[in-house]
């Protein structure tokens, strides 16, 4: 379970570095990846839901067991959102996400990587 958490903190970091100095480049990789005909909202559900359970079950590996419970809350209420949110809804989110500004993209980015930093530390 430990080495799971390792691999998300890593991969946070690493979209979090990509959105902070390759903005455009990542937001073009995520618009590949959600557009209209390659976009499964059901598989985004899940792998939110899957990713969100599998922090609060990881949570008793580290010393701030309440730090990964957050995390996980989040990310089991965002599969529960695109399970139940109607699409029109759901997909109004990711083209906001998609079309934001490069600035607030930046700061997200800033705030994953830290996280993800953050986490590594308490592991």
């Amino acid at each position: 379970m430990k080495l799971l958490l390792i691999l998300l903190a890593i991969l946070w970091i690493i979209v979090g570095v990509l959105l902070v100095i390759l903005t455009d480049a990542t937001r073009e990789i995520f618009r590949n990846l959600l557009s209209k005909k390659n976009l499964n909202l059901k598989a985004l559900a899940i792998i939110s839901f899957v990713v969100g359970a599998l922090l609060i079950l990881g949570s008793s590996a580290v010393d701030t067991p309440w730090a990964l419970i957050l995390l996980g809350l989040i990310g089991v209420a965002k599969g529960l959102f695109f399970t139940f949110a109607p699409k029109k809804n759901a997909m109004a989110v990711i083209n906001w996400w998609l079309n934001a500004p490069n600035r607030l993209l930046r700061i997200w980015g800033t705030v994953a990587f830290c996280v993800g930093a953050i986490f590594l530390l308490i592991l």
